[in-house]
């Protein structure tokens, strides 16, 4: 009986339930600074899949940080913006399979009127 067992086994390791609990995502997270390093609160941030246009938003925490789960592998554009400062972005920010990248981004003030 242990060839069937085994057999039991590698039908239930090869079925398709096991091959749709794949990933097919990883995660993005970061900080979002003044040019001397003061954490900005409230940014509005995007990101942009670069191969699909695709984008997704979220808003800095009180300390700067920002946080996209689940987003499909691939190269993206990370914006963000807040009042009084210009506006930054920065591209071909990889984003792999079952990984968390990290990309801090800083705004320099903005003109004053």
């Amino acid at each position: 009986m242990p060839g069937i067992a085994a057999l039991a086994l590698a039908l239930l390791l090869s079925s398709p339930a096991s091959l749709r609990a794949q990933a097919t995502d990883g995660h993005l997270i970061g900080t979002v600074l003044d040019q001397v390093g003061g954490l900005i609160s409230g940014s509005a941030v995007t990101v942009e899949n670069e191969s699909t246009g695709v984008t997704w938003n979220v808003a800095a925490d009180d300390y700067g940080a920002y946080r996209f789960n689940n987003l499909p592998v691939g190269d993206y554009r990370l914006t963000a913006s807040a009042d009084g400062f210009e506006t930054a972005s920065l591209t071909h920010i990889a984003v792999a399979l079952n990984r968390t990248s990290t990309a801090n981004i800083t705004l320099q003030v903005g003109e004053v009127e």
